[in-house]
């Protein structure tokens, strides 16, 4: 399993660990392939109450994850909707070439003469993880560590700015109130610093300055 998200704004899994520690407990203990397979791809309701069963299901995850695509993107637009097709696409993909050993990336747009798996049987597979939805379990940095306090983490920030619009010449502009009248002799854009990656700059201004959106 990857520690990063991949794509253009690579961010830390840190919580990306227990996966692997469950893949090296399965081999460990020579556990049934019948039964690694299951819990791999169903492991949260065949075995809802093992903690194998809810660690095993990272495999699904496992793969790149498009930050901006699922969480920048507006809802209801046709780009968030490929976004997470792609995203189903990569769970079956990794899914059938890793326990079947069958190819199936040509069947998503059309039939192939040499692939077994029609389009038709390929969507009625990506139909299985349709309800996936991702998301951070939290686990200790490292075995012993107790689990941080979710209230205590701030949430990852990549700084204010204003929404995506659906032409790239859209006009936009921000109203900084200073709260009295002053001499203004230079201004600075900074951006902001996200908490999760404070060596690189975020998308937008840090939340701190008094900034809105007015159009």
């Amino acid at each position: 399993m990857a520690t990063t998200h991949g794509y253009d704004k690579d961010k830390r899994r840190d919580h990306a660990w227990p996966y692997r520690d469950y893949v090296i407990r399965a081999f460990n203990a020579d556990r049934p392939y019948t039964r690694f397979l299951e819990e791999q791809i169903a492991g949260d309701i065949l075995y809802p109450d093992t903690p194998d069963g809810i660690q095993a299901t990272g495999f699904l995850v496992a793969g790149p994850w498009d930050f901006v695509g699922e969480v920048e993107l507006a809802e209801g637009t046709v780009e968030k909707e490929k976004t997470r097709l792609l995203d189903r696409d990569d769970m079956v993909a990794n899914t059938m070439s890793t326990f079947n050993s069958v190819t199936i990336h040509c069947a998503r747009c059309h039939n192939h003469k040499f692939d077994p798996i029609p389009q038709t049987d390929y969507y009625r597979l990506q139909a299985v993880f349709s309800g996936v939805e991702r998301g951070d379990r939290a686990y200790p940095l490292s075995p012993g560590m107790p689990i941080p306090d979710a209230a205590a983490a701030p949430s990852p920030s990549n700084g204010y700015h204003s929404g995506i619009e659906a032409k790239p010449d859209t006009e936009k502009w921000v109203q900084i109130d200073l709260g009295r009248s002053l001499p203004i002799e230079t201004i600075r854009l900074l951006p902001a610093r996200p908490t999760d990656f404070a060596d690189t700059p975020g998308f937008g201004f840090p939340p701190s300055v008094p900034c809105r959106r007015l159009r």
